[in-house]
């Protein structure tokens, strides 16, 4: 995992990458996958996630201000997937639905979010936050490593939100 933030005068930006294992354990996409055979020990593999985000927060003394939030996450799935048993996904993710190792069954292979938003500063205790948000999840055919491939699908959701913020 990697971190990074940078203020300036007029920006301040923030920054994150991270490469996981078992990242369900995390509330994102992954988990594990278990590989079962009649009479035989199951093997598990875990899986393996990809994700960024970048956040743009513009720095300023005025009532308004403009910040840009973007961010995306990979499902990279198991490696070395077991030949010839049943596999199984294991994980919070899993048993949302989202991820799947199960033959016709569907899978999240990647997903993205975009958040731009403004902030009202009515007075150093008190702001206000729009944030428009648009996330694009990119779901395939279940693979045996509980990735999503083939036969894509793009599932949309916007959501407008409203915060409040008391400093104090």
């Amino acid at each position: 995992m990697a971190y990074a933030r940078v203020i300036t005068k007029p920006l301040m930006i923030s920054a994150s990458a991270m490469m996981a294992q078992n990242a369900a354990s995390l509330v994102m996409l992954g988990g594990f996958v278990g590989y079962a055979a009649p009479g035989q020990a199951d093997i598990f593999r875990t899986m393996n996630t990809r994700s960024a985000w970048i956040d743009f927060q513009q720095t300023t003394d005025k009532k308004v201000a403009f910040g840009l939030f973007a961010g995306y996450v990979k499902n990279m799935g198991a490696d070395d997937p077991v030949a010839g048993r049943v596999a199984t996904t294991y994980g919070v993710t899993s048993s949302w639905g989202a991820i799947s190792a199960t033959p016709g069954a569907r899978s999240v292979d990647h997903l993205w979010r975009v958040v731009p938003r403004v902030d009202w500063n009515l007075s150093k205790a008190i702001r206000l936050r729009f944030e428009v948000e648009n996330t694009v999840a990119t779901w395939g055919d279940a693979q045996a490593n509980g990735r999503g491939i083939g036969n894509e699908f793009n599932a949309r959701n916007n959501r407008f939100h409203v915060a409040t913020f008391f400093m104090f």
